[in-house]
C-alpha cells in the first residue's frame, strides 16, 4: 500500500501509456486476427477508451491534490517563518525590557558592589555579580565591573545544572578554574561563589536566596587568595536584607525543610 501511495502517479502514467497503445492498435485494426476481440470490436474499443479516460481523470485528480498540498505546505511554512520572526522580535523586546528593568532596580545594589570592588582592589579583569534563585533558575539582579565589556546582563536566566553556580548551589566546591568558552562574553579563568541568605534572626545562614559570584580573567588573581570574600559577602547580604528583603524561593524552601 505504501508503494502504491508513493508511486501512484507513475503507475497511472504507465497504465495510460499501455492502454493508449492498445487503443491505437485497436483503432488501426491490429487485432482483427483475434476473433474474440474482432467479434466485439465496439465493446472492447469503448472499454479501452473508458479506461484511458478514467486513468487520465485520476492522474489529473492526484496532480491537483498534490499541487494543493504543496501550496498548503508552502503557506504553512511562510506562516511558521513569520511566527518565528515575530517570536524572536518579542523575545528580544522582552530581553531588553528585563535588562532595562534589572538596571533600574539594581542601581543601589550596584553602587554597593562598586564599593566592594574598590575594597578588593579589583581592576578591569574582574567582575562581581549577584544571582537570586527562583523557580529552578538563577537570575542576575546586579553586576559591576570597571570593564564595560563585562557589565551587560546577557542571559535572562541561567537554567543549566552544568553551570558553575548550580554546582556550588548543590554543594560542590565554591571556587574553580574555567577553560575558555565562546559562549561567555567574559573570558573568565577564575571564579568563586558565596551564598546569600534570607534574613532570619532565629536561624542565621539557613535560608539560601542566591549567590555572589566573583570572576577574574586572570588564572591566579591575588585578590582571590586573601580570604576577604566572606567578609564582603556578609556586607552585601546585610544590604540586601535591609533594603530589598528578598525571600527564599517557596518551592526550594519546602524541599529544604523536608
Amino acid at each position: 500500500m505504501k508503494f502504491l501511495k508513493k508511486y501512484k502517479t507513475s503507475i497511472i502514467d504507465i497504465a495510460i501509456l499501455i492502454f493508449t497503445i492498445l487503443l491505437t492498435l485497436h483503432i488501426e485494426n491490429k487485432f482483427q486476427t483475434i476473433d474474440w476481440i474482432n467479434n466485439s470490436y465496439w465493446f472492447y474499443l469503448s472499454i479501452t477508451i473508458l479506461i484511458v479516460v478514467i486513468l487520465t481523470g485520476l492522474k489529473i485528480y492526484f496532480e491537483v491534490k498534490e499541487n494543493n498540498l504543496i501550496i498548503e505546505n508552502e503557506k504553512k511554512h511562510k506562516e511558521l517563518v513569520l511566527k518565528s520572526i515575530k517570536m524572536k522580535n518579542e523575545n528580544k523586546y522582552l530581553q531588553d525590557l528585563i535588562s532595562s528593568f534589572k538596571y533600574q532596580i539594581s542601581k543601589p545594589l550596584e553602587d554597593k558592589l562598586h564599593d566592594i570592588y574598590k575594597k578588593l582592589n579589583f581592576n578591569s579583569n574582574h567582575r562581581i555579580t549577584i544571582y537570586t534563585y527562583t523557580k529552578g533558575c538563577f537570575f542576575s539582579i546586579a553586576r559591576y565591573s570597571s570593564n564595560q565589556n563585562y557589565t551587560s546582563f546577557g542571559r535572562i536566566a541561567i537554567t543549566s545544572e552544568d553551570e558553575f553556580i548550580f554546582k556550588v548551589w548543590n554543594g560542590e566546591n565554591n571556587c574553580a578554574s574555567l577553560s575558555d568558552s565562546k559562549e561567555r562574553k567574559m573570558p573568565t579563568k577564575k571564579i568563586c561563589a558565596h551564598f546569600l541568605y534570607e534574613k532570619n534572626e532565629v536561624h542565621p545562614e539557613k535560608d539560601k536566596i542566591g549567590l555572589v559570584v566573583f570572576e577574574s580573567t586572570l588564572k591566579a588573581p591575588k585578590q582571590f587568595n586573601n580570604g576577604k570574600f566572606s567578609e564582603h559577602v556578609k556586607d552585601i547580604n546585610s544590604f540586601i536584607n535591609e533594603h530589598m528583603e528578598i525571600k527564599q524561593d517557596l518551592k526550594f524552601a519546602m524541599q529544604e525543610d523536608l
